[in-house]
């Protein structure tokens, strides 16, 4: 046929799919409307279908898909008008393609480069010039979402905060033949960043990972991102593919089974790209394993590269969120799957991070396993909460505080009882030092647990209502509280991780204990004070901080959510013997005015850092030393340990300087 007469057919295959829809879309009308015994209600001007044969809950949710299908066909009747303007013709792969879809049910290969569009940039494509308004944005965003579940509808959920190049991982898995193979190169971001957790659950309950590879050079010169290249096979499900598609159509895993490989080139890929490496890297196996101190068994090193092997089983389990109680003989039971750091964990740590895990199973324990861990204060209004604020400062008098006025029109006759303004820690600034000395600090927490009945004729009690005067109140998070100015009792932790990770992680420590902001994480534990706080100040400490934490936010800092703490690996206390010696090292150490890391250890961050020989500080040296003695660390290993993490943090803090240039 001639290309006209092609397309002809095409139009005219699109109108008769038009046409079936509509008739499917009536028909489930037909049948709702009888199916509910609808009678017209005239209420003043408007007119109401009402079903008598249900109630008010379950007669909405019918009326509401009646109406949905109502407008749905609408929009396929203009979509059906639009289609006479032959500018118009959608694209639709599998119409397009028919030779391939019908005589292969899908590609061969699907090979590519997505965009990199950051998730607060995506907009449906300008038309005119016409610049996208957020509306229009949040529309286009809606049914990228929206594509993918059309496709596999066991995703339930999807991060609306996802890059765009996520949807494109979807729509090309799609695109495949049951033994088609899948190759992207994207940002690495995916594997370590909170929106990858869909994409990740999906690959590993459906997709053999074949590989994710990464290497030492970034693949575009011009791209400020660091890249990886992803190697799938198609989707598998444990039903027909078509089958599984089917809406609310729930397929289980097919792929925990299969090895995925994760591999770290030493050297730029135009380098090693040689059959005998990859041949070398087929061939390597894995171990299953129930946590990451076995998994990294499983590492092969060679000259030219580092391979991880892991069961995706396994991969599934080490991001596996359990609740308290579950029965562990029964995997993936209960809990979900809460997303992993592939690329930090997997990829890129170091090797003597690999190194320490393997040869100390029995000396490591989780964070978890020895302390409990919360997050600071969220108050929900801190310009309440905390003083001195915006509108008052503070003068410390013998029963009481005084606030004094900032601003015109503010009251000048406040006072607050001692009793309900407590020390706190709100930023890392607030000490210059690891030890807090609560005399030193500024800001005073506001807690008071007490009624408004039982605050009768107390001085606060005028605090609280000059607040509900700036309608403080009604702020989404207090307004829920019982007492809205309560923010509800607690014990005063010991010890307080910073939630924001610059150069260095430190966890604050006061003996009497001290009340923190949520830009801090506290730890409770009974272990010694000076145990725990040391062993949360070594150097060890930081390169599992590297390692564990959320390197992707703003400024190069690393987040460190609750989570992320609780799985951080430490030296198991009662493997330390001289206890009085460590004590006494962390107290020195403690004592010290903070500085950067880099002056700590010794490194020049201006210089190559392998090159270098790190000279730490004697009272820094004496702590950790303690520490790599126990975890049979050489000096070689040692020197190894404190360039890595001075690696590490150089990497993140150079990359975002450069991102913000």
């Amino acid at each position: 046929k001639s290309r006209e007469d092609f397309y002809k057919q095409e139009l005219k295959l699109f109108n008769s799919i038009i046409d079936y829809r509509v008739n499917i879309l009536q028909k489930e009308n037909e049948i709702k409307i009888k199916g509910t015994k609808t009678k017209q209600i005239t209420l003043g001007a408007k007119t109401t279908t009402k079903a008598l044969k249900f109630d008010d809950k379950t007669n909405k949710k019918i009326l509401n898909e009646i109406k949905e299908n109502k407008k749905q066909i609408q929009n396929l009747r203009k979509m059906k008008k639009a289609l006479k303007n032959s500018d118009k013709k959608p694209f639709v792969w599998e119409i397009d393609f028919a030779e391939i879809f019908g005589d292969k049910n899908g590609f061969d290969v699907v090979i590519g480069n997505p965009p990199y569009i950051r998730q607060e940039k995506i907009a449906p494509p300008q038309k005119n010039n016409i610049k996208p308004t957020l509306k229009d944005r949040q529309n286009y965003k809606k049914k990228l979402i929206e594509s993918v579940k059309n496709q596999f509808p066991n995703i339930d959920k999807f991060e609306k905060r996802s890059d765009y190049y996520i949807y494109f991982y979807f729509n090309g898995l799609n695109l495949l033949n049951d033994k088609g193979v899948f190759c992207f190169i994207t940002s690495n971001s995916w594997l370590d960043v909170g929106y990858g957790k869909v994409l990740q659950e999906f690959l590993l309950n459906h997709v053999p990972i074949i590989a994710i590879y990464d290497n030492p050079k970034r693949s575009f010169s011009h791209a400020e991102v660091n890249t990886i290249i992803s190697l799938f096979g198609a989707p598998s499900f444990d039903k027909n593919h078509t089958l599984a598609l089917k809406e609310h159509e729930k397929s289980s895993s097919t792929m925990l089974g299969h090895i995925a490989k994760f591999i770290m080139f030493k050297k730029p890929f135009e380098q090693v790209n040689s059959s005998n490496n990859l041949i070398e890297i087929d061939n390597i196996t894995a171990k299953k394993g129930q946590e990451l101190r076995e998994l990294v068994k499983n590492v092969v090193k060679a000259d030219n590269y580092r391979v991880f092997p892991v069961f995706q089983g396994d991969l599934l389990e080490d991001g596996w969120k359990y609740p308290k109680s579950y029965n562990k003989k029964k995997r993936f039971s209960s809990g979900s799957y809460v997303g992993n750091k592939w690329g930090s964990k997997y990829l890129r740590a170091p090797d003597v991070f690999y190194k320490i895990l393997r040869n100390n199973k029995e000396k490591l324990v989780n964070l978890k396993d020895i302390s409990e861990i919360r997050r600071g204060f969220t108050t929900g209004n801190n310009d309440f909460f905390y003083l001195p604020n915006k509108y008052f400062d503070i003068k410390e008098e013998k029963d009481h505080y005084i606030l004094i006025p900032k601003l015109d029109n503010l009251p000048s006759n406040l006072k607050i009882e001692r009793e309900y303004l407590e020390y706190s820690i709100k930023s890392p600034k607030d000490s210059v030092s690891i030890l807090v000395n609560s005399k030193h600090l500024k800001n005073r927490l506001f807690l008071c647990h007490k009624s408004r009945k039982e605050l009768e004729n107390s001085e606060v009690l005028e605090y609280i209502k000059w607040a509900e005067s700036q309608k403080i109140h009604l702020g989404s998070t207090v307004k829920s509280r019982k007492n809205w100015w309560d923010c509800g009792k607690r014990k005063k932790p010991k010890l307080n991780c910073s939630y924001m990770i610059n150069d260095q992680m430190r966890v604050y420590f006061n003996e009497k204990g001290i009340y923190s902001s949520d830009n801090f994480h506290e730890i409770h534990s009974d272990i010694p004070l000076e145990i725990l706080g040391g062993l949360c100040n070594s150097t060890f400490m930081q390169l599992m901080v590297n390692v564990f934490g959320r390197v992707t936010f703003g400024g190069g800092l690393i987040k460190l959510q609750v989570s992320d703490l609780e799985d951080i690996f430490v030296l198991n206390p009662s493997k330390i013997n001289n206890r009085e010696i460590f004590s006494n090292s962390f107290l020195i150490l403690a004592e010290q005015n903070k500085i950067n890391l880099f002056e700590e250890l010794g490194i020049n961050p201006l210089k190559p850092i392998e090159e270098q020989d790190p000279n730490p500080l004697s009272y820094r040296k004496e702590l950790d030393n303690i520490i790599f003695d126990e975890l049979g660390l050489s000096d070689e290993e040692k020197k190894e340990v404190y360039q890595s993490v001075c690696e590490l943090v150089k990497q993140r803090l150079e990359k975002a300087k450069s991102l913000s240039g």
